[in-house]
């Protein structure tokens, strides 16, 4: 299951961490050197932010696009006069 998982994650251009683990499956992982293939984090909440610290290109285009166009809003809402 867990190798599915993985082939899954290649297939879509992913990345897969692990969060969490138990001591038995770190050490699973350490004595097949499958640790060294993966991202291990402490906790599912630290797992989770170190995905926004990378955005594939379409992704951050995106983004880029979404911040210039609230950009372009505030402006234009600063510029409007108030109604009385």
């Amino acid at each position: 299951m867990f190798l599915h998982c993985v082939g899954e994650v290649m297939k879509r251009d992913g990345d897969l961490k692990l969060a969490s683990l138990s001591p038995e499956a770190g050490v699973v992982l350490e004595l097949t050197r499958t640790d060294r293939l993966f991202e291990i984090y402490e906790s599912s909440t630290d797992a989770a932010r170190s995905f926004s610290h990378f955005l594939p290109n379409a992704m951050r285009q995106n983004q880029q696009q979404h911040l210039l166009n609230n950009q372009q809003q505030n402006t234009q809402n600063q510029q409007q006069p108030l109604a009385a």
